[in-house]
């Protein structure tokens, strides 16, 4: 049914869509998480969530841009204008990723001394 529905469309665009997605997801986490030895798996998890949930918000058009006045509606109705580019989408929910990662992290209980020694060395 995918491949009926989706024969007009640019292919490359439409694989973009998917790798995007868990682009999105994946990568803030796991970078953060290779560079900063206060990354949490609690912070992991959720950054891994709200990527691709911003992802997919974003890529389906579903923000009430009209229901936001001022400067909120103004970055409303830009994130709904990004909608058509997978690439941007894939971007801002990288970044929705790490900063949900980085502030869960650091409220959640901190990964034990040891396991760091084994992952990062010294």
């Amino acid at each position: 049914g995918i491949a009926w529905f989706t024969r007009d469309m640019n292919i490359a665009l439409l694989v973009w869509v998917g790798v995007g997605g868990m682009m999105a997801a994946i990568a803030g986490p796991m970078f953060l998480g290779i560079f900063w030895r206060g990354a949490t798996r609690a912070g992991a998890l959720v950054g891994f969530i709200v990527g691709g949930g911003v992802f997919t918000i974003l890529k389906a058009g579903k923000i009430p841009a009209e229901s936001f006045d001022g400067a909120l509606g103004t970055a409303a109705t830009w994130l709904l204008s990004q909608a058509s580019n997978p690439f941007a989408c894939a971007t801002l929910g990288k970044g929705f990723a790490l900063i949900a990662m980085l502030l869960v992290s650091l409220f959640t209980e901190k990964v034990d001394d040891g396991h760091l020694k084994r992952v990062f060395g010294g």
